[in-house]
């Protein structure tokens, strides 16, 4: 579905990719917790697992820091951008040079549960990417 060319670039079905291809969720509430695709993102490449925790971690940031009450923030297999609030908002939103989707949602639980196929990210593999070691 996906390959990286010789130039590092990430493709899917032709379309360039900026990020690494890879399902996941970041959550903060009691610290940082981050459901992933693993198939499609740890087992491929753990550098690009990291990478797509960091930009996410600064997302949520991002965010919170406009006063927004962030639930979660992801991404899709492709670039798509996802921004789950509790503030009962729909729309979209800009970050950098991607466009995000926000939804309302009442709580962590209730989207861990609509994403259940998701598995959880080792909190060693977090802390690297956070720079925590």
């Amino acid at each position: 579905m996906y390959y990286r060319s010789f130039n590092g670039v990430y493709t899917v079905m032709g379309k360039k990719l900026k990020l690494h291809p890879g399902s996941l969720f970041l959550f903060m509430d009691v610290g940082v917790r981050v459901y992933a695709d693993i198939d499609h993102v740890f087992y491929n490449c753990r550098e690009g697992l990291i990478q797509n925790i960091r930009f996410l971690y600064d997302v949520f940031k991002h965010f919170s820091g406009m006063g927004l009450r962030v639930v979660a923030v992801g991404k899709a297999f492709d670039d798509d951008l996802y921004l789950y609030l509790s503030n009962r908002y729909h729309g979209r939103a800009n970050y950098r040079d991607f466009t995000v989707s926000v939804f309302d949602n009442t709580s962590p639980e209730e989207f861990k549960r609509i994403h259940d196929y998701m598995q959880i990210v080792d909190g060693g593999i977090i802390k690297e990417a956070l720079g925590e070691d």
